[in-house]
């Protein structure tokens, strides 16, 4: 599991995770340590709790490693092998030495357990050995490399009544540690939601103010000199008219789409549609902004290939992506719109010949943190750039990729790619 990866699980786990790398690394040292005055006192020792920790020790670097690379589940399965060794060997100790065990990995078991059948089995592996070793002290069977206390009955059963409290305690305890994860969980969860609920609305905010109010504003001036007779309505006038009530528009599609599968990803509804159809359907949307700039726009897609997707949120993507292309090219220029299928994917290109992008800006295009000034047009259009971000989320919520490719003056290749129809393959 890598580090960004382990971001994006849940925050109990995590928390498990940093106490299993403390668990390696103080069960390291202590077994180490351990290791090295047994051998120091005794030149040849031959007991099972050296044999125990000969194994335990390199399981312990190992679980400190899995734990510090952020592999959770792997650290903690290690964990309570060593855990479940620890207890088996501890039956070599005198029993307040045992006792001592028991306690530390009682009350550890809780933050090594990523897995609830996992918690089950370490504690089970508690109680069998702390019978055996009770069962030993009262004589009832021997067992050779177990040594006896001599501990009187009563000693005994104040033992067995202190241990059943510790359990109890400690089942306890870890249901409310569980509870407490458990709600911490649902507040992070709760916060994460709430935090991307408002940067919704930040960028919502953001795209009105930068683009929503120059269409509006022009179709504003535009009334206001028709209104006063010093502007003759023309065809002209009129194209300009809807060419900026369509830009509002598909503003404000984009803009009320994206808010609400931000808040539901449930919402993509896919279907099978032809993607050729569906590109050429967008560029006659486009016509007239693009005629204003007196520019071609090229489609070369392949006319059989069906796509699975959400139309509506790829038809938006379309349109963000060529109109883009438009605001960065020259007057007279060309578009060329092409596609080719690569494996379970269909891969299209948009590629204009304007002004091309740095590869700074290119880095910041599809970066929801970044500041919303894009560089202006051609023809001084501006923009938010919040566009290609819409664009991002819109492919990857149909499970493709976006990108860009573009050397400075020579112009720009936007791609994305989506999952072909089965149909297809």
């Amino acid at each position: 599991m890598s580090a960004d990866h382990l971001e994006k699980t849940p925050y109990s786990i995590v928390l498990k995770c940093r106490f299993i790398l403390v668990f390696g690394l103080i069960g390291s040292i202590t077994t180490t340590s351990q290791f090295l005055y047994l051998i120091i006192t005794d030149p040849s020792p031959n007991t099972s709790f050296f044999y125990a920790l000969c194994f335990a020790a390199p399981l312990l670097y190992i679980t400190t490693y899995y734990a510090y690379k952020k592999m959770p589940l792997a650290a903690s399965y290690l964990a309570l092998i060593v855990s479940i060794l620890g207890c088996f060997a501890a039956l070599n100790l005198i029993f307040a030495a045992f006792l001592t065990m028991v306690m530390i990995f009682v009350f550890s078991a809780i933050f090594i357990s990523i897995r609830q059948d996992q918690l089950v089995i370490f504690y089970l592996s508690l109680i069998l050995t702390t019978v055996i070793k009770i069962l030993v002290e009262l004589e009832v069977f021997t067992i050779s490399f177990i040594p006896h206390s001599n501990l009187d009955n009563e000693s005994i059963l104040f033992i067995c009544m202190f241990l059943f409290s510790v359990f109890t305690y400690a089942f306890i305890v870890n249901y409310l540690i569980n509870r407490g994860l458990q709600s911490s969980e649902r507040l992070i969860h709760t916060y994460a939601q709430l935090e991307e609920t408002l940067k919704v609305k930040d960028q919502l905010i953001t795209l009105i103010s930068h683009d929503l109010k120059n269409p509006i504003g022009n179709i504003s001036m535009i009334v206001k000199e028709i209104q006063r007779k010093t502007l003759p309505v023309t065809s002209e006038v009129l194209d300009m008219l809807s060419d900026t009530s369509t830009k509002a528009s598909n503003l404000i599609e984009n803009l009320t789409r994206w808010s609400v599968v931000k808040q539901d990803e449930t919402m993509v509804r896919k279907e099978i549609f032809n993607l050729y159809e569906c590109i050429q359907e967008n560029i006659d949307l486009l016509n007239i902004m693009s005629s204003q700039k007196q520019i071609e726009i090229i489609n070369n897609c392949n006319k059989e290939a069906d796509v699975k997707a959400d139309r509506s949120m790829i038809s938006t993507v379309i349109r963000n992506l060529v109109s883009n292309a438009i605001k960065y090219s020259h007057d007279k220029s060309k578009i060329e719109i092409d596609s080719t299928i690569k494996s379970a994917y269909i891969h299209t290109s948009i590629h204009d010949f304007g002004v091309g992008l740095t590869p700074e800006h290119q880095r910041k295009l599809f970066l929801d943190n970044k500041d919303y000034n894009s560089i202006p047009g051609t023809s001084n259009e501006k923009g938010s750039g919040l566009g290609l971000i819409i664009s991002k989320d819109f492919v990857d919520l149909n499970g493709g990729n976006i990108g860009v490719e573009s050397k400075i003056g020579k112009g720009s290749t936007f791609w994305f790619s989506i999952p072909i129809a089965e149909n297809n393959k």
